[in-house]
């Protein structure tokens, strides 16, 4: 470690440990802690730190080491198999009080943090003016006491936290009706969210964050929601927010087999909403997408004028009928859709086809030039044609494409 980090070293910005032998960690944990606190006069501004079966005082002087890296901006910690009330009660009393911190993003998933962590984190949050970005996944010893207080911090105005990302955590109806609910409506900052792989939220919880993206404070731009096991009342609590509240960008509700064409009908409605501001959904892993379901987002595709990126990867329960449906509903000339992920699905050339004549229909001047010259990127091994198609689409100048189109196509000898 002494070697690692010279004195001297005025250029080292950032650097990564990952040791999971259990012998190693308590030789070298000193070393690092003494090596972290010695070298002041580097200029580290990112730090990865894995380490397992680190005792309490160890882990709490290597913390300490950290604490003295005021111009430090990322750090990923993961403490595992380590008793977290010392380290993170160091953490945030030192680091996350500390008003010359610069520190924006932390990463602490997959920590071991318990409920006594949690609550010690919870102090240090609720004086941090400076963190743009939490991460808490996979903390599943945290439990109700533990994320109460944590995300309570949260709600403080005084926060700058930005992003948020919970995945697989212990976050049931009540933290969500409460602590998650008012972190939402109270600080404006708040632009993503992520609950991807937490199964314990009910209907109820659903609603109660539909409504909470509904209230005037809350500004959620993105939320992430695979793998949660939302189902049909979940979702449709959740579009009321889509339609009620235009601030919401992006939508994740990949891998949720729960929902069934009654959800995906309430989600095509939302979409159809003039208030809509959606600009990319996630829809992949659904097994429940069928021909009905992907003709509900075709609907909604050929009215919509804002979705950008929509994926519908490894939805093999879509047929040529459901895909014929969503690339005729790319015939709307107000379409946006520039991303359109489709891989790992059985697309026939029957489908396909259609797709050539939707974005360059040879008939006429005017049928090319009325076109689809949006689409771009299709994340699919498309025929040849088409991957020309999409390639003169990637002009921003749609009246070129369209020109180039007419050249190729009407005039292919120059006549």
């Amino acid at each position: 470690c002494s070697n690692f980090f010279p004195k001297r070293n005025h250029n080292l910005r950032s650097f990564d440990i990952s040791i999971m032998n259990y012998d190693l960690d308590r030789r070298c944990s000193c070393l690092l802690a003494s090596a972290l606190l010695t070298c002041n006069a580097c200029s580290l501004r990112q730090i990865n730190i894995l380490l397992n079966g680190l005792d309490d005082k160890s882990a709490r002087m290597i913390v300490d080491g950290l604490a003295t890296h005021l111009n430090l901006n990322s750090l990923k910690l993961q403490f595992q198999e380590t008793n977290s009330t010392g380290w993170c009660a160091a953490l945030g009393k030192k680091l996350l009080q500390n008003p010359k911190s610069k520190l924006r993003a932390l990463d602490l998933s997959c920590g071991d943090i318990d409920n006594a962590g949690a609550i010690a984190l919870g102090r240090g949050l609720a004086f941090n003016k400076a963190l743009k970005e939490l991460a808490l996944g996979q903390n599943i010893r945290i439990t109700t006491t533990g994320w109460m207080a944590l995300l309570t911090c949260l709600s403080n105005r005084r926060s700058s936290l930005e992003e948020l990302y919970l995945c697989g955590a212990s976050i049931d109806d009540d933290i969500v009706a409460d602590a998650l609910a008012n972190a939402l409506a109270n600080n404006p900052l708040l632009k993503d969210l992520s609950l991807n792989g937490i199964t314990n939220i009910t209907p109820a919880g659903w609603v109660a964050l539909s409504a909470a993206l509904q209230h005037s404070n809350s500004h959620l731009e993105k939320l992430f929601l695979d793998g949660t096991s939302i189902d049909d009342m979940g979702l449709t609590a959740l579009v009321d927010a889509l339609a009620n509240k235009a601030k919401l960008k992006e939508l994740d509700l990949g891998c949720n087999n729960s929902i069934t064409t009654v959800g995906w009908q309430a989600l095509s409605r939302s979409t159809l909403n003039p208030n809509s501001v959606l600009e990319r959904l996630r829809l992949g892993n659904n097994a429940s997408i069928d021909d009905e379901g992907a003709t509900m987002v075709a609907t909604a595709l050929s009215i919509n004028s804002t979705l950008k990126d929509l994926d519908l990867s490894y939805t093999r329960s879509i047929s040529t009928i459901g895909w014929q449906a969503l690339f005729n509903s790319l015939q709307n000339p107000n379409s946006s859709i520039e991303v359109l992920n489709i891989r790992e699905n059985h697309i026939d050339d029957e489908a396909f086809t259609a797709l050539a004549n939707i974005l360059c229909n040879k008939s006429s001047v005017n049928s090319i030039y009325t076109s689809n010259h949006t689409l771009q990127r299709m994340n699919y091994t498309t025929p040849g044609d088409i991957d020309l198609l999409l390639t003169l689409n990637w002009n921003s100048n749609k009246a070129d494409v369209a020109r180039q189109k007419i050249l190729l196509f009407h005039f292919p000898n120059g006549s």
